[in-house]
Parts: C-alpha cells; structure tokens; sequence
C-alpha cells in the first residue's frame, strides 16, 4: 500500500521490482502483454509502464483513477487503454466521472471507458 512516507523511493523500489518480474516471467515470444492494474494497482503498473522499456499492448485499468503524474506522460498515447469505473465509486463520483473521464481522454487518446454496477 502506497504512503506518502518516503514515496518517491516506494515508487522506485517497485519500479524495479516489477522490472525484475517482467524479465522472469514475460517470455519474449509473448504474443500479447495486457497490463492490468485493479484499484490502486492501476497507479502502480501504469508507474511502472511509464519507466520502462518493456513492451506492452493493452492497458486496463478496474475501478482506478490514473494519478496526474501518469496523465501527463505521453507514453501512454501509444497502447490501447480500457478503464472500467463504477457507477458507485467512491473516488470518481457521479458528479466527477465525466469530467475525469474527458481529462483521461485528453492525456491517453486511444481509451475505452466501461462502467459496471
């Protein structure tokens, strides 16, 4: 779980370690590399995508919000993006959701929005 304390070298630390799991468990013969990111894993793998070299093709993000760092980062532009928000989250509320969504469409172009109950 991510804390503001020493945050920076939390982020570099699992960076690294992700680096390191990508290497032992990704197979260069991959045919297709989804990188999933679940609550508050969508903060850590898109990180994660935005420091390395590593191939991605998909990028889905369920019942998350991109942090600002990442929406800035044009990197993203290049690999389809699905995110899935619900219709009851508690951090995109109904009254933010399509204002969110529009800032995401603005940073990451080609993006999928589906929302689930």
């Amino acid at each position: 779980w991510m804390t503001s304390h020493h945050r920076d070298d939390e982020i570099k630390d699992y960076i690294q370690y992700l680096e390191h799991v990508y290497a032992h468990y990704v197979p260069a013969t991959a045919k297709k590399v989804v990188l999933l990111g679940f609550s508050q894993g969508l903060s850590t793998i898109s990180r994660w995508y935005m420091h390395t070299s590593q191939r991605a093709d998909m990028l889905v993000g369920w019942g998350a919000a991109f942090p600002d760092d990442v929406l800035k980062n044009k990197k993203f532009g290049t690999i389809p993006t699905k995110v899935y928000i619900g219709l009851q989250d508690e951090f995109i509320p109904e009254n933010m959701r399509n204002a969110y969504i529009e800032k995401v469409k603005n940073s990451i172009l080609p993006i999928v929005k589906i929302c689930f109950s």
